[in-house]
C-alpha cells in the first residue's frame, strides 16, 4: 500500500534524514519526505506492516501525524482499508462449485 501522511514540527534536513532511516530500518518498501508540504509517502507491505506502527515511528522521531480532523478521517478510512485487504489475503476463497472441505 502507499499512503500520503501529513506530519507536524517540520525541523531541518536532520529531521528529513531521520524519517527515513526509522521507516527504512522498519522494513517500508519505499520512503519519500516532503519537507515543504510537511508529508512523507510511504509504501509498505500490508500484510507485514500496520499504519498504528508507520505512525508510532513518526512519533517517535518528533513528528506526529497530523491533527486535523479531515486527516484523521483518512486516517480511520485508510487502516480500515488495510484491515480489509489483510482479511482478503488470509481468507481461503472457495468456488461455487467447490464443495466444502
Amino acid at each position: 500500500m502507499t499512503r500520503k501522511l501529513s506530519f507536524q514540527n517540520t525541523t531541518g534536513d536532520h529531521s528529513v534524514l531521520l524519517i527515513k532511516e526509522k521507516l527504512r530500518e522498519a522494513g517500508v518498501h519505499r520512503v519519500h519526505v516532503r519537507q515543504d508540504q510537511s508529508s512523507v509517502t510511504v509504501t509498505y507491505d500490508v500484510m507485514v506492516h500496520h499504519l498504528n506502527a508507520i505512525e508510532g515511528l513518526l512519533k517517535d522521531v518528533g513528528h506526529p501525524l497530523s491533527n486535523s480532523k479531515w486527516f484523521k478521517f483518512k486516517l480511520g478510512i485508510w487502516k480500515h482499508l488495510d484491515e480489509n485487504t489483510r482479511g482478503r489475503i488470509k481468507s481461503v476463497h472457495q468456488c461455487c462449485n467447490k464443495p466444502p472441505i
